[in-house]
Order: C-alpha cells, then structure tokens, then sequence
C-alpha cells in the first residue's frame, strides 16, 4: 500500500509541474504578445508622427507660395519640378533604403563573414531569392561587394557599415553626373 500512495503522489506532482509548465508557457505567449502590441503601438504613433510633420510642412510650403508674386511662383514651381525630378532619379538608383532593418543585416552579417552569399543571407534574412539576389545587384552596382565569382560567394569591399552611406552617396553622385 505504500507503494500506491508513493506513486499516487508522484503522479500528482507530475501534474502539478505539468500545470506550472503550461502556466508558464501562456505566461509567455502573454509576455511576446505584449511586446508585439507595444511595438506596433510605437510604430503607428511614429507613423502618426510623420504624417503630423508632412502636413506641416505642407501647410508651411501653401503659405510660402500664398505669399509669392506671379513671378516667383514660375520660379518656385520649376524648381520643385527639378527636385521632383531629381528624387525620381535617385528612387531608381538607390533601389533599397540604406536604413531598412533588412538592408542592414544583410550588410552586417556579410561584413562579419568577409563574403556576399545570397543562400547565406537568404537564411539569416528569411527572405526571398529575389530579394536577396536584388541587394546583391545593387551592392555590386554600388561598389560594396566585388563581381560575380560562379557560384561561390563574392567579396565584400568595404571594411565596416561607416562605408556604405559614402559608397551610396559617391555611386548617386556619379551616375548623376556631379
């Protein structure tokens, strides 16, 4: 019989670890979905943010041109019409934003292995194929890593991320002639 009670009370002990090991587990679950909630709360306040600063400057801009002559509306509009143009130019020529989460692991994951694999970073990134071969194009178009080699990875060319917004700047300045 004491054998029965033995087990009895290993069972229940079993049991309650059980319950403590799923309370804890939903303790959990509860703690990440409160940490997505607050991210997304911090995100859509900074969204809220710079949509609140882009009609600023909106409404900044309407009073500036309410204020011009005839004239200087002319002026005023081509030179918007230039930056207009000018930002379209460089859209296409920076294809990925240097501050993109993504972007910026994929860097600093490459810079730490001394090489560019796009299978590499396609499992660091979760990313896709196209993705990751793109960021290769681009950081081959703008100097940060070297040409094709077949298919081994290529090498990266700069030493450290403080290289790549000048890399960035000099490739725009170049193709635009300036």
């Amino acid at each position: 019989m004491g054998n029965f009670w033995q087990i009895m009370t290993a069972l229940g002990t079993g049991d309650a670890a059980n319950q403590a090991r799923k309370a804890a587990k939903e303790a959990e679950k509860i703690r990440e979905l409160q940490t997505k909630r607050n991210e997304m709360a911090e995100q859509e306040m900074q969204e809220s943010e710079r949509r609140h600063q882009e009609m600023m400057e909106l409404q900044e801009e309407q009073l500036k041109v309410s204020a011009m002559t005839g004239s200087q509306k002319l002026a005023y509009q081509k030179q918007k019409a230039k930056e207009a143009e000018l930002q379209q130019k460089m859209q296409e020529l920076i294809k990925f934003d240097p501050d993109d989460p993504a972007v910026q692991k994929a860097l600093s994951v490459s810079l730490n292995k001394g090489k560019f694999s796009t299978a590499m970073l396609q499992t660091y990134l979760g990313r896709s194929h196209s993705f990751v071969s793109g960021l290769a194009d681009w950081f081959g178009e703008i100097g940060i890593i070297g040409p094709e080699n077949g298919n081994k990875p290529r090498d990266v060319l700069i030493k450290s991320m403080n290289e790549f917004k000048p890399k960035i700047e000099e490739y725009v300045k170049q193709k635009l002639g300036k």
